[in-house]
C-alpha cells in the first residue's frame, strides 16, 4: 500500500483516497492490492461511500470494452456508491482480465528469477563450505603425515642405535637405508 494512499486516508481527504482506489483497480486489475486498500481505507474512514443514485450504465458482460469502463469509472467519480464500485470492480477484472495475466506472468518470472539468484548464492555459500572444510581436512592430513614422519625418523634413530646394523631413515628422500 502506497504512502500517499495512507497519507491521504489520514487527512480523510475523500476525493483523493477515492480516486486512489478507482484507479488502482486499472493498475492492478487483479483485486489483491485494491481490497488491501479498500478494507483500510473502510476501517479508518467515515463517509467513504455515498448512497448510489441508481443510475449505471449496463451492458451484456460479452460487449464489456474499455470504453465502457471508462464510462463506468467517470459514473463511479461522479457517485461514489458501493453498488457502483462493486460493478466498475466486476467490469475491471473482466476487460482488464489480459492485463492481470501478464502481470501474474510477469510476478511469476520475477519469482522465479529471485529463487534462481537465491539458489546461486546457496550453491556458492555451500561450495565455499565445502571448499574450507577440504582445507580444513588437508592441513589435518598434512599434521598427521608429519607427525608418522617424525615417529618415523624417532623409531629410525632408536633402532640404528640399538643395532649394530645401522638403520635409517630420511625423511627427505622419504626412504629407509641400511648399513
Amino acid at each position: 500500500m502506497k504512502d500517499r494512499f495512507k497519507k491521504a486516508v489520514e487527512r480523510g481527504e475523500l476525493s483523493d483516497v477515492r480516486l486512489f482506489l478507482s484507479n488502482e483497480l486499472m493498475l492492478k486489475p487483479r483485486g489483491a492490492s485494491f481490497h488491501e486498500m479498500l478494507s483500510y481505507a473502510e476501517s479508518q474512514l467515515d463517509g467513504l461511500f455515498v448512497p448510489d443514485n441508481g443510475h449505471r450504465s449496463e451492458k451484456e458482460a460479452a460487449l464489456w470494452d474499455k470504453n465502457f469502463l471508462y464510462q463506468i469509472k467517470n459514473e463511479l467519480d461522479d457517485n461514489f456508491s458501493r453498488e457502483k464500485l462493486n460493478y466498475y470492480e466486476q467490469v475491471a477484472k473482466q476487460v482488464l482480465k489480459d492485463k492481470a495475466r501478464l502481470l501474474d506472468e510477469e510476478e511469476a518470472k520475477q519469482k522465479q528469477h529471485s529463487e534462481k539468484q537465491e539458489g546461486i548464492q546457496n550453491r556458492e555459500s555451500l561450495t565455499l563450505n565445502r571448499i574450507n572444510h577440504i582445507k580444513e581436512d588437508l592441513n589435518n592430513i598434512k599434521k598427521e603425515i608429519d607427525n608418522l614422519l617424525d615417529e618415523m625418523e624417532s623409531l629410525s634413530q632408536i633402532i640404528s642405535n640399538s643395532k649394530s646394523d645401522h638403520i635409517g631413515y630420511n625423511r627427505k628422500k622419504g626412504n629407509m637405508w641400511w648399513h
